[in-house]
């Protein structure tokens, strides 16, 4: 189970991008009222209108007065997680779906994502500011604030911890700090940073909120045990300056995290006095557990349980939107890959093959956010240009087109087998283009790991690009040098795109960098899209005060029970 939880960490965790986002508990039955999904509704935006607000927008949940003068004794929170963390040390484990709440309420962030103004806005930090080409930015840190050791936090330690960061372990977050300039970024006083960047970024602010923005004490950050691994992998107590230290850690039991509250939090008051990290497998019975008590939020990425969730009227939420959630990974051409694979006509023929209405009636009960588009339609980035439509006789015709040049049709395909009929669906769609496919359903790791070690054809994933995570996840996945392109995608066109997302000053310029993005992935189909999903926290009205920040993280520190 370590190894497991390991592997998934080095696979998802810095990369949301990628493996653990195809890890779904998939609805292998139709739901009675499919209509009542809000998801479902044309103009929705679920990552602007994640049901009840969780928390009052651009206001700072720990700074000032808060509901508490003291922490409660014996005051608990129970959360369910997606799945469980495999290392507390930020260099060795997600920043976001895998961990990333467990982490921020260790290490908390310096920036953190309002997504009521899509902005941006300090948190540890107290200010973070550009020159007039977004290429200089300058961090401002909070006075007070401390490490659990009592150690002050130092501007100086800001930087030590990107270097850190570029150590070898599991976080994916090398190619976004490789935007910035090290080497002449300087920590002015104890309270000030000023950023060089390589290239313009409107949207710094994002590198600030995600792993980078946890910062490590470096007094505790270069220790290792015996075995040569971090020791805040285990024992992180001192490293955060987060409003929790940790009680037990201990993987493979339920709960695997136990958090306690920290009397000295920069913010004030932590309310809630114990956090327990829970694990349930799949989103059925962890809506049952929060249905009954046992469990107060809950994190959900199947549809037809979300659904039932939002129909009870019951829970306030922190859902939102993934674009790309669901994708077929096609490898361009590296590792171990059948040579057809390399052949844009290959990929263009699976793409016209996948018909996500199809795959949404056969698999997901008929509740499948359905598109071909890099971005799907209710994403605040979505440009207008769609996808490219499912035509079966064109992807026949283009099938036998390469039959003819030699190839014998054959193919692999790996797919996870939490969703039986999802393989059933992508494989008979294939196959009925005349396409002779070799499947393996198998479990979740071992079909992340095919991927990692790049040995695989066709492959089940999803990119969830969120809207606070655009351009960490147009990065991640489509620069050709980014070490989470898993595919083996280049093209310098595409490059050159993803740093106009970048230089982009508002979203209209953001939607035209990612409308030419999108033409390009069109016309390379370097990769099939066919779903975004929706994915995040149904939370009871036992607790208040939480909120989200970028991807589905929560902060904590400002959480407390209600009577």
């Amino acid at each position: 189970m370590l190894a497991a939880f390991a592997l998934l960490a080095a696979a998802c965790g810095g990369d949301d991008d990628d493996g653990a986002d195809d890890l779904t508990d998939a609805p292998t039955t139709a739901v009675d009222e499919p209509a009542d999904d809000p998801a479902d509704e044309p103009g929705d935006d679920p990552a602007d209108e994640p049901g009840d607000e969780v928390d009052e927008p651009g206001d700072d949940p720990v700074a000032g007065d808060g509901p508490c003068d003291a922490t409660v004794p014996g005051s608990e929170l129970n959360l369910g997680v997606f799945v469980p963390i495999g290392s507390l040390d930020p260099l060795l484990a997600s920043g976001a779906l895998v961990g990333g709440t467990d982490l921020a309420a260790i290490y908390d962030t310096l920036m953190r994502w309002d997504a009521d103004t899509n902005t941006w806005v300090p948190h540890v930090a107290e200010s973070l500011e550009p020159n007039d080409d977004y290429t200089e930015w300058t961090l401002t840190l909070r006075d007070g604030v401390n490490y659990a050791n009592g150690d002050p936090l130092l501007a100086q330690h800001v930087l030590d911890n990107m270097e850190r960061m570029l150590g070898p372990g599991a976080n994916a977050s090398r190619g976004l700090i490789a935007r910035v300039d090290l080497e002449n970024s300087e920590a002015v006083d104890d309270s000030t940073v000023v950023f060089q960047l390589f290239k313009p970024w409107v949207e710094f602010g994002y590198l600030l909120a995600d792993a980078p923005g946890m910062v490590v004490n470096p007094a505790l950050g270069g220790e290792v045990d015996d075995a040569d691994v971090s020791v805040i992998s285990n024992d992180p107590n001192g490293a955060g300056v987060g409003p929790y230290v940790v009680e037990q850690y201990s993987p493979g039991e339920s709960p695997y995290l136990v958090l306690t509250a920290r009397d000295d939090y920069w913010g004030g008051p932590v309310c809630i006095e114990t956090v327990n990290m829970v694990y349930i497998v799949a989103d059925q019975p962890k809506l049952e557990a929060l249905d009954l008590g046992e469990i107060d939020l809950a994190f959900f990425r199947t549809a037809n349980v979300i659904a039932e969730a939002r129909d009870s009227g019951q829970y306030d939420e922190a859902i939102f939107l993934q674009s790309a959630g669901e994708t077929l990974l096609i490898n361009n051409g590296v590792g171990t890959h059948t040579d057809v694979t390399a052949d844009p006509r290959f990929r263009q023929a699976v793409n016209l093959a996948i018909d996500p209405e199809v795959i949404s009636d056969r698999a997901f009960g008929g509740e499948l956010l359905g598109t071909k588009s890099l971005i799907h339609e209710d994403s605040a980035f979505y440009s207008g240009v769609s996808g490219v439509e499912a035509d079966l006789d064109e992807a026949s015709a283009l099938v036998e087109e390469l039959k003819a040049e030699g190839w014998d049709g054959t193919v692999r395909f790996n797919c996870r087998d939490t969703n039986p009929n999802l393989p059933v669906a992508l494989v008979a769609s294939l196959e009925a283009a005349g396409m002779d496919i070799d499947a393996t359903v198998t479990d979740q790791v071992s079909s992340i790991t095919a991927v990692v070690t790049q040995d695989f054809d066709i492959a089940c994933w999803g990119w969830n690009i969120s809207d606070s995570a655009v351009y960490r996840q147009l990065d991640f996945n489509f620069r050709s040098d980014s070490t989470s392109n898993r595919m083996g995608y280049a093209n310098p066109a595409m490059d050159d795109a993803i740093d106009a997302v970048f230089a982009a000053e508002d979203l209209d310029a953001r939607r035209a960098a990612i409308a030419t993005m999108s033409e390009i992935f069109n016309d390379d189909i370097p990769s099939v899209v066919y779903a975004a999903v929706e994915e995040g926290y149904m939370i009871s009205d036992r607790v208040a005060g939480i909120v989200p920040t970028q991807q589905t993280v929560l902060l904590l520190g400002g959480a407390y029970m209600v009577d």
